[in-house]
Order: structure tokens, then sequence, then C-alpha cells
């Protein structure tokens, strides 16, 4: 597993362990995903995915088949997206 990054918030390591969960796991079933990301209370973990799909645009699926959540596509991760959005603040 890749070293968490520094100076994250809590909610952004949350989000850095899921990513790097599902990334490493075809697929996740929510007890394991909570486990994973430090036993967080089931609303929090729910809130997280919530977020990382809408805000984050993360392709996270809950698959039926696999009973688990997944990701379905290629995703450029928090990181990239922690920096795309550094770069738009950056004043000239």
């Amino acid at each position: 597993m890749a070293a968490e990054p520094l100076l994250l918030t809590p909610q952004a390591a949350r989000w850095w362990r899921i990513e790097q969960a599902l990334r490493r796991n075809a697929c996740l079933n929510f007890n394991a995903l909570r486990h994973t990301v430090g036993g967080v209370s089931a609303a929090t973990l729910k809130r997280d995915l919530q977020t990382m799909r809408t805000v984050l645009d993360a392709p996270i699926v809950y698959d039926t088949w696999g009973h688990g959540y997944r990701l379905v596509a290629e995703w450029p991760g928090l990181l990239v997206k922690v920096q795309e959005e550094a770069s738009a603040l950056q004043v000239s």
C-alpha cells in the first residue's frame, strides 16, 4: 500500500484509505471497507462514499453480484483532484 500523504484532513485521509483499498481489491463489502478505513461509523462511511462519488467524481459502485463496492473505471485519484484544485487557486 502506498504511504498515506501527510497533512490530510481526517476526512481526506479516510478517502485516501478507501481509494487505496478499492484499488487493491476487486470488490469489498461494506464491513470490510469500514474496517479498512479504521472502524468509522456506518453513517460516516456512507457519507464518505457519497462525497467521493459526487465531489471527487470517483467511479465507485455497489456490485450486487460481488456484494461490495468497487471502482468501475480508471480514476486519477484523490491526489490528482487535490493538485487540480490547488492549481486553480494559485494566484498568478
